[in-house]
């Protein structure tokens, strides 16, 4: 399988973010967000999807277009989403202040890469459990 999909969103003020916000459904007000100025983070993030079960249909439509963001986390984390989308998500964040290191390049694509690797090893794992399931019924049957 091996195929995965990534996005980054530029997140350059959190206080707006509706998970920040006492109402998620309103228009952030200014003058009354749940965090203060010094919490407030401007981050990258990166959401990765890898499915778990062979695709035909169009990626952005039926896998991203359906999934929910996944939790960021500092460590690799492979969230199962089961439904229609049949997917492992997985997401990070980096804050900006680490992206002007001289080596920031080199961090990302290593934080991408071990995420990624993760995710990866996640869906094939269970791509060939449920084929293993489908299988285990035939294999008794003739053995």
């Amino acid at each position: 399988m091996c195929k995965y999909f990534i996005e980054f969103h530029v997140i350059s003020d959190s206080g707006i973010l509706k998970e920040n916000r006492k109402s998620p459904n309103n228009q952030p007000d200014a003058l009354d967000l749940d965090i203060s100025a010094e919490e407030v983070k401007s981050v990258l993030r990166g959401n990765l999807f890898a499915p778990y079960k062979n695709r035909e249909a169009y990626w952005y439509d039926e896998l991203f277009g359906r999934c929910e963001k996944p939790a960021h986390t500092a460590q690799p984390e492979a969230q199962k989403i089961e439904g229609n989308v049949h997917s492992f998500i997985s997401g990070f964040e980096i804050p900006f202040i680490e992206l002007s290191a001289e080596n920031a390049v080199e961090k990302v694509t290593n934080k991408i890469k071990l995420f990624r690797d993760h995710l990866l090893y996640a869906a094939e794992a269970e791509h060939n459990n449920q084929e293993l399931r489908i299988l285990k019924p035939i294999l008794r049957y003739w053995f």
